[in-house]
């Protein structure tokens, strides 16, 4: 077991000669402080920083300046630097995906004023109000009006199934992920506005009657089924009961014992 000076010192032997591999590689040559840049000098930084042996460490948008890549390497770098020193880490970043990856609890400010505070989970399955659904991971918002067990979508006759108490206008909210493309049936209908083949994912946008854009994130082999222009359908996935997200299928089951993912406000009031 090392005493923890020693294993900041030996952290930061660690970071500095990561510095000087990477140096090597490039054909550089020494490292030379005044010259370290980029994601070396974050490390040189924390480095510094850790020596301190702190109980707190504030961390402000410190990858911020680097490519994707380099703050994809340096956020797991500095999790495993954190969980191994047991230190308490305050991250301030405007990077959704830093915030959900990096974080055990996650507080979403807007203005100065605390909008939400839980873990990254609770934050993305169940946003406080509309900013935080907009700000923690992709999105789009729906107009409609809520009366007798169903939301009807703004500028069409189509209609959303619901149960909660909101009546009159509300806002109705959909992740991509959460809906999915279909030939039949479905919930919504509209016209294939675009598509991406992302290698993971075929990346849709549907246009609905009234000119709404809706995202949709669905499997790659959807790439081919559909053509832009086509008429097309879209429905939602299920969430069972202990909140898991269903496997990808093509199409998925319907289950009648499982709850639909809508979220809908009103007066920014969030509700199930």
């Amino acid at each position: 077991h090392c005493k923890p000076a020693h294993l900041l010192a030996h952290l930061l032997r660690l970071i500095l000669a990561r510095v000087a591999h990477h140096k090597e590689e490039r054909g550089v040559g020494p490292v030379l402080h005044k010259h370290v840049v980029g994601h070396q000098q974050q490390r040189v930084a924390l480095g510094r920083a850790l020596v301190a042996e702190p109980n707190l460490l504030l961390l402000d948008e410190p990858l911020s300046n680097l490519d994707a890549k380099l703050r994809e390497s340096m956020r797991f770098e500095i999790k495993a630097i954190q969980r191994k020193l047991g230190i308490s880490v305050v991250y301030v970043t405007h990077d959704q995906v830093e915030a959900m990856t990096m974080s055990d609890k996650v507080i979403v400010i807007n203005d100065g004023i605390i909008q939400q505070v839980g873990p990254p989970m609770e934050i993305y399955r169940h946003p406080a109000n509309q900013f935080v659904a907009a700000f923690v991971g992709k999105i789009d918002f729906v107009k409609g009006v809520s009366e007798n067990g169903k939301i009807t979508v703004t500028g069409t006759d189509q209609t959303l199934d619901y149960d909660g108490d909101l009546k009159g206008d509300v806002v109705v909210a959909i992740r991509p992920e959460s809906i999915h493309l279909c030939k039949e049936g479905g919930k919504l209908h509209g016209l294939l506005d675009n598509k991406t083949f992302m290698g993971d994912v075929n990346d849709c946008y549907v246009r609905l009657p009234n000119g709404k854009g809706l995202r949709v994130i669905a499997p790659p082999e959807t790439f081919d089924l559909y053509e832009i222009g086509e008429p097309i359908n879209i429905d939602y996935f299920l969430l069972s009961d202990n909140d898991q997200p269903p496997a990808v299928k093509l199409p998925p089951p319907p289950p009648t014992e499982l709850k639909e993912k809508l979220l809908a406000w009103s007066n920014d009031k969030l509700i199930y």
